[in-house]
């Protein structure tokens, strides 16, 4: 587990029992409880199937949101009046044999991101929900995945996700969270006289719950730690084709005695594509972010290393992108210790044999 899942995890488990975060965000558990208690495939006709879906769509899941239902997943469709077809119902039948690749978008009257979801509620143990827009960004945060090489709409999309969703709820697992969730549950909807008899108590979080909860996860860094979410000044941006950037560097010149010259610009061009990929600019060894920490006053701020020592050069060669790690400034210093310097691979092991 990596420095930013790690810290996100705990991020979030002290949001949710420190805050009403989990009583806010409640509604959609308690939609997805409806629809999983409310159809039966082998059973139920499509028509029957098509009327829990629209009555789940204007059901008051908020408690102090008429509309919140509503707002939920209507809008992922493309025909706002009529959000299903007979299509959909059987594609949602279909998925009992077949993957999701299989599916065809032309045969669907939504997106592949707003089924996903309704695929979610009646196959927990098969697909996770991506409901919204930005997990490639969320994932490429927690997993340090090359943002470049992640989809961000569509089929591809949903599929690349899947796997690190996986890995959240194992990692979600480990911690308490489940006495806290069935009793802000219970709580939440217990005077509703719908809702009190439509779902019952819990007493331990379904496998429906847990993909929830990775969903709610990665709306949380979206909206607490990458701060994403209408604020489109901030919004990491992903860039199709980045130039590989080079400059030379090592020149010996005479000031009052020989030094090695640097490209300061060309470090400057580094850190303003690392910044686009990833506002925080976490330290590539410990995970460290000087705008987390710091606020606004540490925003865009991170030391370059170069892996190869300038001073150990006779004359000017190529450096590449790649020879530059940016790092935060006490493992730069710690780096530097040692003679010959420390890899960052090398630093990575003290750093995790120590934390043992």
């Amino acid at each position: 587990m990596n420095n930013a899942l790690r810290d996100s995890l705990f991020d979030y488990i002290q949001k949710i029992q420190k805050s009403d975060w989990l009583k806010i965000e409640m509604y959609k558990f308690g939609f997805a409880n409806y629809i999983y208690s409310n159809v039966n495939l082998n059973k139920q006709s499509n028509e029957e199937i098509l009327e829990v879906f629209r009555k789940a769509q204007y059901s008051k899941f908020a408690l102090d949101d008429n509309d919140r239902g509503l707002n939920f997943l209507h809008q992922s469709s493309k025909d706002r009046k009529n959000p299903f077809s007979d299509s959909d119902i059987e594609n949602i039948r279909r998925f009992n044999k077949i993957s999701f690749s299989d599916l065809k978008g032309k045969e669907l009257s939504m997106s592949f991101t707003g089924f996903s979801a309704w695929l979610s509620f009646i196959f927990p143990e098969k697909h996770y929900p991506i409901p919204m827009k930005n997990f490639d960004l969320s994932l490429s945060y927690l997993f340090d995945v090359d943002v470049e090489k992640v989809y961000r709409v569509g089929k591809n999309y949903q599929m690349q996700c899947q796997p690190y969703l996986q890995k959240l709820e194992d990692c979600l697992r480990k911690f308490a969270i489940e006495k806290l969730f069935c009793s802000t549950y219970n709580s939440y909807f217990k005077d509703d006289k719908f809702f009190s008899l439509q779902l019952p108590k819990k007493s331990e979080m379904s496998k429906l719950d847990w993909i929830w909860l990775c969903q709610d996860f990665n709306y949380f860094i979206q909206k607490e730690i990458l701060q994403i979410k209408n604020k489109k000044s901030k919004r990491i941006e992903t860039e199709s084709k980045i130039e590989t950037l080079t400059t030379l560097e090592g020149k010996k010149y005479l000031r009052n005695h020989l030094v090695k010259e640097r490209d300061h610009n060309f470090i400057k061009l580094i850190k303003k594509k690392a910044l686009k990929q990833n506002e925080y600019l976490n330290c590539e060894v410990c995970g460290f972010s000087f705008l987390r920490f710091y606020g606004d006053l540490g925003y865009g701020f991170i030391e370059a290393h170069h892996k190869e020592e300038i001073g150990k050069r006779d004359s000017a060669t190529l450096t590449r992108e790649a020879d530059i790690s940016l790092i935060c400034s006490n493992c730069h210093n710690m780096i530097h210790r040692s003679d010959p310097i420390l890899t960052i691979e090398q630093l990575k092991i003290i750093i995790s044999n120590t934390n043992k």
